[in-house]
């Protein structure tokens, strides 16, 4: 009798306290899970934007044909979620918790074709695998190396652009080195770069129309 009532207290002493354990678990899991909730920041996403030019004076008038513009080409170390805004002594400084709303060479594609369709009211411009029912006379490539900021804070796209033109009797193609640097520093802050960056495209796009007007 004496044995059986010991070893009944002994399993609720023993019970109690893997109660008491699970409980302190739980509580300090819990805890845990609140400070790395706190700690986390939601991403901010971004995009280009289309910048507004100066409509040639040739290209004026209604003018037959369309343009393509194929799916721009970047880098892998730039093709990534998050931002990247240079580099700092071999390393690659991405944005914090800001990323690109879409992958980058679509984004730089469809930006450039809004901004050559702006500086080109009159003629169709399309990106590449869209469904257009016209045969494209005009082609728009393009293929980026640089698309950050340099070791000074200046925003820089450096990479080549290419027009080819099968209307032209020569079916002539072209391509050319573009260097386009911020007039000004950048600051910290990504929307800062973006809209920087955003310039540049249209920088691009005006250079591109500059090569179909040749």
């Amino acid at each position: 009798m004496t044995i059986t009532t010991s070893f009944r207290t002994l399993f609720k002493t023993r019970l109690r306290k893997s109660a008491l354990g699970l409980l302190s678990l739980s509580t300090g899991l819990g805890a845990i899970g609140l400070l790395s909730g706190c700690s986390s920041v939601e991403p901010r996403f971004y995009s280009l934007a289309p910048i507004s030019g100066s409509i040639p004076t040739q290209f004026s008038m209604p003018s037959k044909g369309s343009i393509e513009v194929h799916t721009a080409s970047v880098p892998l170390r730039l093709d990534r979620d998050r931002i990247v805004q240079g580099r700092e002594r071999y390393r690659l400084k991405l944005a914090d918790a800001a990323s690109w709303s879409e992958p980058l060479g679509d984004m730089l594609t469809q930006t450039l074709v809004s901004d050559i369709a702006q500086r080109l009211p009159n003629r169709v411009i399309f990106a590449q695998n869209q469904f257009v029912a016209l045969e494209p006379t005009d082609f728009v490539d393009l293929a980026v190396q640089n698309f950050e900021q340099d070791e000074n804070g200046y925003a820089v796209i450096n990479g080549v652009i290419s027009v080819e033109q099968k209307r032209s009797p020569q079916n002539s193609a072209t391509s050319l080195p573009f260097h386009w640097v911020s007039p000004q520093p950048v600051s910290a802050d990504p929307q800062a770069l973006v809209a920087a960056l955003s310039e540049g495209v249209g920088v691009i796009a005006d250079q591109a129309v500059n090569l179909l007007q040749q």
